[in-house]
């Protein structure tokens, strides 16, 4: 494979992996300051 492709499937792979990181991560600080919570 060319370095360039496998730079970019790389990128790629890492794009999804990276929000769920992000995404598990940041939701306990949104818990803590109340932004998650629902209005009855």
């Amino acid at each position: 494979m060319i370095i360039t492709l496998e730079a970019a499937w790389l990128f790629l792979l890492a794009i999804p992996i990276a929000c769920v990181a992000w995404t598990v991560t940041h939701e306990e600080v949104f818990r803590e300051q109340g932004v998650l919570q629902q209005p009855l």
